[in-house]
């Protein structure tokens, strides 16, 4: 097959579908699937941290809950973390944490820990490893096979040089090919059998009749071939209202005008261009509702994830409403929202979906769109009908993949369905290790063997799952620069 090492790893062992967050998105997926624990527990719930008026980009100093290496310090055991997501600033861990594709990437940025690690990484692989940052260009397959052949090496290295009973590495290459390359499917088949070539050189690493490799998306992914600009709906409900100064509708004129240009194969004059960035001070025609929407006049705040909203009703005085109010508000929104079917999956509260002591940092509402169909948050457009989107990149949807193969694990033909905070306390488990009581996750026991030592029941032990308020003391937050940073990559992948 054009997989070979994954297939072996279905055929040995036992493959799930894996029940993702909502949102799907890799902060939020990630950071439930290594804490085993909801949002409204750990505290992250997109790609931004909004604490009105500030928004800010997030990062591993935003995680409040305890993740797998910490249960795995706190016993004793070793673990090398590599490249997961939203684990910049690196923390310090008993082995190793080092993160490259979701970091701050210059001559004084700290990418590993220990410190010592990162010197190699600065030296060997900067030039090439990291898969995510849009200011080195879009990847060709030349780079992306260079991408995986340095974070593969990089891994074994590590692997050799590190003691460790959790090795956990993430390929991002995969999710970028889908957000940059949607269509060019002969290059997302060459990026994943780059990807399985390095499963198999894993593979090496460890001896299947001892011990267990456990192969896991954080989502699925999809190419959506519709949009719904979610906006013309709080238009139509007069929740939305635009700014109307002569600049604003200036540039929304000219915007909209460029955007329906782009849609065909016209090259724009440089006049045109420089007319326009001088007019909106703006390189790109994407337009953030921030830049158009009046807040002082407008009850709601659509933000700038394309899953979120977040309802800042206001009353007559200014003043932010009453909660009763709000409430009454939010459910009416949400009613309106889940009659649109075509449209709208379903649109839930926050405590709908969330519980924990965070839960106060989540979006109001929340959206999953329906087959085919993505959210355009950020429209500037304001149609009132679901419409076609010809740039649209791939994106993300609930459902992905796990496949657990080795030691005790019990083969099967019939494929069950985890939910991805199942994840954590399962690979706990796995290691015979406690479990903390108040995960959200289950163990996955139909998962092992019934008489091997796995297949008894999960210890379980209760200890604290958040984080203290100094634990994080150390951890540098993003500076300005480098938030602009990090928004531009987010832009670029179709996130914001």
């Amino acid at each position: 097959g054009h997989l070979p090492n994954l297939a072996r790893i279905m055929t040995e062992g036992k493959s799930y579908h894996l029940t993702s967050t909502i949102p799907s998105n890799t902060p939020v997926a990630w950071t439930s699937m290594t804490t085993g624990q909801n949002p409204g527990k750990h505290g992250i719930f997109g790609f931004l941290k909004y604490d009105y008026p500030t928004i800010k980009v997030v990062s591993s100093q935003d995680n409040k809950a305890l993740c797998l290496w910490d249960y795995l310090g706190q016993q004793g055991k070793s673990s090398v973390i590599i490249n997961l997501p939203f684990t910049w600033p690196p923390q310090q861990i008993n082995g190793l944490m080092a993160c490259f594709d979701w970091a701050i990437i210059d001559n004084e940025s700290k990418l590993a820990e220990p410190a010592s690690v990162n010197t190699y990484i600065k030296e060997q692989l900067l030039d090439r490893i990291a898969s995510f940052h849009p200011e080195l260009g879009n990847p060709d397959l030349e780079r992306y096979h260079e991408i995986v052949k340095k974070q593969t090496q990089f891994t074994l290295d590590m692997a050799k040089q590190f003691e460790w009973e959790l090795l956990f590495v993430v390929f991002m290459v995969t999710d970028s090919v889908i957000h940059l390359f949607p269509t060019r499917k002969q290059m997302v088949n060459d990026v994943y059998r780059l990807v399985d070539t390095a499963v198999g050189q894993l593979l090496d690493l460890i001896d299947m009749r001892k011990d267990r490799v456990f192969i896991t998306s954080d989502h699925g992914t999809k190419i959506f071939d519709r949009a719904y600009p979610v906006p013309a709906f709080f238009r139509e409900q007069r929740l939305l209202r635009l700014k109307t100064t002569p600049r604003s509708s200036a540039q929304l004129t000219l915007i909209n005008l460029l955007r329906i240009l782009e849609r065909y194969p016209v090259k724009l004059p440089t006049s045109i261009k420089n007319l326009y960035k001088k007019i909106t001070g703006r390189q790109s025609t994407r337009l953030s509702l921030r830049d158009i929407v009046d807040k002082q006049r407008s009850p709601i705040f659509l933000c700038d994830e394309n899953s979120r909203i977040d309802v800042l009703l206001r009353l007559t005085d200014r003043s932010i409403a009453n909660e009763d109010f709000k409430e009454r508000m939010r459910k009416r929104i949400v009613d309106q929202l889940n009659l649109n079917e075509t449209v709208i999956q379903h649109a839930w509260t926050s405590d709908e979906i969330y519980s924990g002591p965070h839960v106060g940092g989540a979006p109001d509402i929340v959206l999953e769109m329906a087959e085919n169909m993505a959210a355009d948050i950020n429209s500037s457009s304001f149609y009132e009908k679901p419409r076609s989107y010809p740039s649209l990149k791939g994106g993300h949807v609930r459902n992905g993949i796990l496949l657990v193969a080795g030691n005790s694990i019990s083969p099967a033909v019939d494929r069950k369905t985890a939910h991805i905070t199942d994840i954590a306390p399962t690979l706990l488990h796995a290691l015979q290790l406690s479990i903390p009581l108040n995960l959200d996750g289950q163990v996955l026991q139909d998962l092992f063997e019934p008489d091997s030592t796995l297949g008894k029941p999960p210890k379980y032990i209760e200890i604290p799952t958040q984080r203290s308020e100094t634990s994080d003391k150390d951890l540098t937050a993003y500076t300005r620069d480098e938030e602009e940073q990090m928004k531009a990559r987010l832009q670029k992948l179709g996130y914001l």
